[in-house]
């Protein structure tokens, strides 16, 4: 993998560990060219944004010297030329996720036994995909460990389950409180907030309450115990393997009374109308608490601290001050979920990740900088289609 950007070095890097893949990381084109002299390798991805060379030109400069060698092009959709068909064997569209880059393995080792490198775990049936189909459910998986949270949900992707993610226990309780989720998976060992407290919070919450599954690796009969006694509906023992967490939604299919009373709340408010852009749940929730009166208010107050947010967290990413850009994020976020901007919420998470990775890396590039930069004009997008959901609301009667 060559890339100038240590995220997405250290994303696929992650991603390929959950899978037993071997991965060599190189900064730039000379140090790519460099290992590729010293090591024997299947595939080759090159970040379409690297810095000091155009990738067609390595691209082509590799597979002069190494003709059997796959090459892969990483990058943003619309930056794609038909004319790199010539020298790329496969893409993948920028942002990079597990399940686009599993899927672009497959297509180039399925073909060959002896050069498989995903575990069958991964692979899906029809009889998999038919329980997702017959019994769709909204998921949230609880893990902070990034490759083993990476490994939950493709599993369950490969199941036929879109599932999102958080990385410990308070952004769980947060989570559930902006949304009515069937099942959560909760590991037991989190920072911040334990899957245990977690749960006890998530219990007290006047929501439909989910399905939680314990997740942990340690097997002794006092940590289900705990695990129950906390308000966990059943508990699942590390490493699990996908027939681990088929039977185990096959019980909330079978025993989950709140799974299925979602499924009716969401079928009979299907009718009325629902901004695209809003949980009106949530927003309706804030309006009994405050009044309407002042939710008018309140929302005026959040348009404009959204925007005040987006312009320092720019003004912030020129100076290359990522500490500012998270703070400002982190206090967007928090508003926005409040207000039931899901989407906003979502996108607010994922700028959190980036800063973060930047934050704890020495070498951080001007790629990295192109992706917080791009993170940021996604937020301030959907920002605006917010600003107009919000002040349809403030003109409709309650």
């Amino acid at each position: 993998m060559v890339s100038s950007s240590s995220t997405i070095r250290q994303a696929i890097a992650l991603y390929n560990q959950g899978w037993s893949v071997n991965t060599q990381v190189a900064f730039s084109a000379v140090e790519a060219l460099q290992s590729l002299e010293l090591s024997v390798f299947d595939a080759v991805i090159i970040d379409g944004s690297l810095v000091e060379i155009d990738v067609v030109d390595l691209a082509m400069e590799i597979q002069s010297g190494f003709p059997d060698l796959d090459l892969i092009l990483l990058a943003f959709a619309e930056t794609i030329k038909r004319g790199n068909a010539n020298v790329f064997n496969h893409y993948i569209s920028k942002p990079i996720t597990a399940s686009k880059l599993y899927e672009t393995f497959c297509e180039i080792f399925s073909s060959t036994p002896t050069k498989t490198m995903i575990s069958k775990d991964f692979r899906q049936s029809p009889q998999d995909l038919n329980l997702a189909s017959n019994f769709p459910l909204d998921i949230l998986v609880v893990e902070d460990n990034s490759v083993n949270q990476e490994i939950l949900l493709l599993i369950l992707e490969q199941i036929g389950y879109i599932a999102e993610a958080v990385n410990n226990g308070s952004k769980a309780v947060e989570a559930t409180q902006l949304k009515p989720y069937d099942v959560v998976f909760m590991d037991m060992q989190m920072p911040v907030m334990d899957g245990l407290s977690a749960t006890q919070n998530i219990r007290k919450l006047p929501i439909i309450q989910p399905w939680i599954i314990g997740l942990s690796a340690d097997a002794f009969t006092e940590s289900r115990d705990a695990a129950l006694s906390a308000g966990m509906n059943e508990y699942l023992t590390k490493p699990f393997r996908t027939e681990d967490l088929l039977e185990a939604l096959q019980r909330v299919k079978k025993y989950a009374p709140t799974a299925i009373a979602s499924e009716v709340l969401t079928e009979s408010v299907a009718s009325e109308p629902v901004s695209e852009r809003l949980n009106m749940q949530t927003l309706k929730s804030l309006e009994d608490s405050v009044g309407a009166e002042n939710l008018a208010r309140l929302i005026d107050r959040y348009i404009q601290h959204v925007s005040i947010a987006i312009d320092k967290m720019q003004t912030a990413l020129s100076k290359n001050d990522f500490a500012t850009v998270d703070a400002e994020n982190h206090a967007l976020k928090g508003t926005s979920g409040s207000f039931g901007a899901s989407e906003l919420f979502k996108l607010c998470q994922s700028l959190e990740s980036l800063c973060k990775i930047c934050m704890d890396s020495e070498d951080s590039s001007v790629t990295d900088s192109q992706e917080i930069a791009i993170a940021i004009q996604n937020i301030d997008n959907e920002y605006k289609q917010v600003c107009q959901a919000l002040k349809s609301k403030q003109k409709s009667p309650s």
